[in-house]
Order: structure tokens, then sequence, then C-alpha cells
């Protein structure tokens, strides 16, 4: 059973994730086959969109809001705040964390205007600042709260003892976290500390940065405007394992004839403690792919598989 929410609103279980409508960090970005696919997500019946303000520096706040036209009113829109940016003619801008309260507040603000809202769905602090209590962060998020301007709020990236911090400075509904076969840390202590104070979680990269997707082999390689450039996850003994997770994982999905990425996702629902599973989309078709692992039922058979226990079969 899950826990009772603290959410005045209910959340889809896939909810879109909005980074590419920022056209930045995921190599180079058709905006308009993407803006096709979140339009058609509406459409689709699912009303949870996930943003935030250093995406494209707010370019996908404001094309989420051109996207969604009058539907924005309706839709659930989740976005974030902590960080700040400066920009330059001669280079890349520079983002840094700042969880300061007078931030926090001028970010909101501008999301607000970005988005052409009168009030925010959910604000979630991005990560937490380093060099600001997280207390003080969460204070001035429910200050903003008081006002009537964001309705509910949440953390995203924390650890289980910042989250316990966060609690104890104000309301906090969801809590945003990496998971998926690749990552299960948040099983550990995050996940039951959220059920046991009923809230919300939201999960990303549930494909792995596209790695469970089948779509990349060991030879796979990006250019410098694409994250996975950099990442871990594609290099190494690391990449070698995640690669071997893959192979399970489209096993899975030949034997149910669906795809891989339907497979992975629909794992991550799986999981009681889950709320909702955050998909990025580049298309029409990929929000379609996506949709359908809600109606997934994996068997305890097949998530044994996936997960890596030698005990469980599935057909080949």
């Amino acid at each position: 059973m899950k826990p009772t929410t603290r959410l005045p609103f209910s959340l889809a279980r896939l909810a879109v994730g909005c980074e590419q409508l920022g056209g930045t960090d995921w190599g180079d970005v058709d905006i308009t086959s993407v803006s096709e696919g979140v339009r058609a997500a509406w459409d689709a019946g699912v009303d949870t969109f996930d943003t935030a303000s250093v995406y494209g520096l707010g370019r996908s706040e404001e094309t989420l809001a051109t996207v969604l036209g009058d539907a924005r009113h309706s839709a659930i829109i989740a976005t974030k705040c902590g960080y700040s940016w400066e920009t330059s003619r001669d280079s890349r801008a520079r983002t840094v964390l700042d969880g300061r309260p007078a931030s926090i507040a001028r970010s909101t603000h501008d999301s607000l205007r970005r988005l052409r809202l009168e009030r925010l769905n959910l604000l979630q602090l991005h990560r937490p600042d380093p060099e600001v209590p997280i207390g003080e962060s969460i204070g001035a998020m429910t200050e903003l709260m008081d006002e009537g301007v964001v309705e509910a709020i949440g953390c995203s990236n924390v650890t289980p003892a910042q989250l316990l911090e966060a609690c104890a400075a104000g309301p906090i509904s969801t809590v945003q976290t990496a998971y998926s076969l690749l990552h299960r840390d948040a099983e550990q202590e995050l996940l039951p500390l959220c059920a046991r104070h009923g809230i919300s979680v939201l999960a990303y990269g549930a494909l792995g940065h596209g790695l469970l997707s089948g779509k990349y082999g060991a030879s796979a390689t990006f250019p410098p405007n694409d994250r996975r450039s950099r990442l871990s996850d594609f290099q190494g003994d690391q990449l070698i394992h995640n690669l071997d997770v893959a192979r399970r994982v489209a096993r899975v999905a030949r034997s149910r004839d669906l795809s891989p990425v339907q497979i992975a996702l629909a794992w991550v629902l799986v999981n009681p403690s889950i709320t909702t599973v955050i998909a990025g989309i580049r298309s029409r078709a990929q929000l379609l792919e996506n949709l359908e692992a809600t109606t997934i039922a994996l068997t305890v058979a097949e998530c044994r598989h996936l997960e890596g226990h030698d005990d469980s079969r599935v057909d080949h």
C-alpha cells in the first residue's frame, strides 16, 4: 500500500521530463520534435511535466509554456530552483548552486514569469547548496507557499540526512531522485524514509541516460555538447557492468515483444515507493512508447532476472 501523500494534487504515473526543451546538454536537439512530443503527452492524458529554471537557462520553462498554451493552467507543472548563472558572449554560461533565500525567491518569480503562471504547482530545490544550510533554502520556499505563489514544495538529489533536515524546516511533499536498474542506492534508506513520511517520490534517470534503451554499445561516443561524453556510466568497468544489465533488459523485452525502454520504465514503477517516473522525450513516438510502460505488469521472475538473480529465467 502506498503511503498517504502530502500533495494537494495527484501526480501522473509517467511525467514528461522537459530538460530537452532547453536544447542543451543532450547533443543536437530538435526542439520542434520535442515540442510535438510534449503536446502529444497532454493530448494523451499525461498532465505532469517536470522542468527547472536552469534547463537551457530558462528556455525549457518558456518553451513549455508556449507548447502547452492555455493547458498550462490545468497541467501539473513541477519546476526547480537553487541554481544561478552568468552568461558570456565568448563562452558557455557558468552555472552555480545558489540556495540563498533571496536567490530562491528571485528564481521562483522568474520561473513564474517564464511559465506565464501566477502559481506553481510544485517547486523543488534542485540540489542542496553546500554553502547554505538546507533549512534556509527550504524556509524560503515555505515563505513562497505562504505567499500563495507555490502550492507544494519538494527537494531533489538529497541524502536521507538532508531530507530529514529539510522536513524539519518546511512541509516537504516530494523527493526527486535518480533510480533505475543501474542505480538503486535509494532503496537502502531514502525510499523507506519517504514512505514513512508520506513523501511522494519522482524517479528520474530510469533509462540510465539511454543505456537501458539498447541503443548504445561499448563503442558508443558522444559529442562534447552531450553530457554523456563525461559521465562515468559510459566509461570503463562501469560501462561494461551497465551493458550487462542492458542485455538482461533486452532479453525480457524480447520475451514480451516489448521495447527495452518499456521494460526499464515498468521495472521502476513496480516499486511501491515510486509515485512517478520522469522520462524525457525527443519525439511523439517516444512519448507513446513511454506511456505504454505504465500498463505493463512485470512478473516476479522477470524482476529477479532484471536485477541479476541467477535463479531466475525468462523465455528468450
